[in-house]
């Protein structure tokens, strides 16, 4: 059910649902106009930071959501920019950069490239793509890492272990669970007994209105068969009422062995 709350700029009231109030907390605002005059004279601080309003001098931060944005000023031209809080710049431009330091811009030495850059020799992406082609073991390496960090953080989600950062264990916990469930299977998938191929890993099977964890599965076993067998169930097919009918017409079917 909706609630009644107050714009901060224009103090016309708004209709906001419950779960949003939170939300309106920090930029409740009725519409755009309301939120930039929000934006360009105060300093809204999200969840992560003290609650309230306080106004600054040098800068100010502009919530995004759970990133946030600060207005720099270039040291070069003087020209306001704006950036990530992490990402501490002082100039608004590689240009400016290099103008204030007294570089000038050089040409690619790779034929036929003209991309200019302030360093020496080959340009970023010609570097880039030189170190790549000299360092496969590195980038094979970095892939993989990658790979199962990502892995890892969908089988923590999975199997209802927190993040490091909400002090759950470090390390690779979500892909140990998911292969000590795989070796408690004979390292195989849970009806077929198929072994996962080398660059892909088996389904993490549940039920989907309890939500309850069943097993790990191949994907034929876990879309194809299970997964539209589930389907089908409000149409009255089930498993006892398949084997009643190939027992009938068809004995001799290898699903009934």
């Amino acid at each position: 059910m909706p609630v009644l709350t107050e714009c901060v700029i224009c103090k016309k009231q708004i209709e906001r649902h419950p779960n949003q109030i939170k939300k309106a907390k920090y930029g409740g605002t009725c519409s755009k106009e309301c939120l930039r005059k929000l934006q360009a004279k105060m300093l809204i601080l999200g969840p992560r930071f003290k609650s309230g309003v306080q106004s600054t001098e040098t800068g100010r931060f502009i919530s995004t959501g759970r990133h946030f944005i600060i207005s720099y000023t270039c040291k070069q031209c003087g020209k306001a920019f704006k950036a990530g809080r992490a990402n501490k710049r002082k100039f608004c431009s590689e240009d400016c950069w290099a103008t204030f330091r007294g570089l000038h811009p050089r040409l690619c030495s790779v034929a036929d490239c003209g991309n200019e850059h302030f360093g020496h020799g080959l340009c970023r992406l010609h570097h880039q793509r030189k170190w790549t082609k000299e360092n496969p073991e590195k980038v094979k390496l970095k892939s993989e890492k990658d790979k199962d960090a990502k892995s890892d953080r969908q089988y923590r989600i999975k199997f209802g272990i927190p993040s490091v950062k909400k002090g759950g264990p470090p390390g690779y916990a979500g892909l140990e669970e998911y292969n000590r469930r795989l070796e408690s299977q004979n390292g195989g998938c849970g009806v077929c007994n198929r072994k996962p191929l080398s660059y892909m890993r088996h389904a993490v099977d549940h039920n989907h209105k309890t939500g309850k964890l069943r097993g790990l599965l191949c994907a034929p076993c876990n879309g194809r068969v299970l997964g539209r067998l589930e389907r089908y169930v409000q149409y009255g097919v089930t498993l006892n009422k398949l084997r009643l009918y190939l027992e009938k017409f068809d004995p001799e079917n290898p699903l009934l062995k």
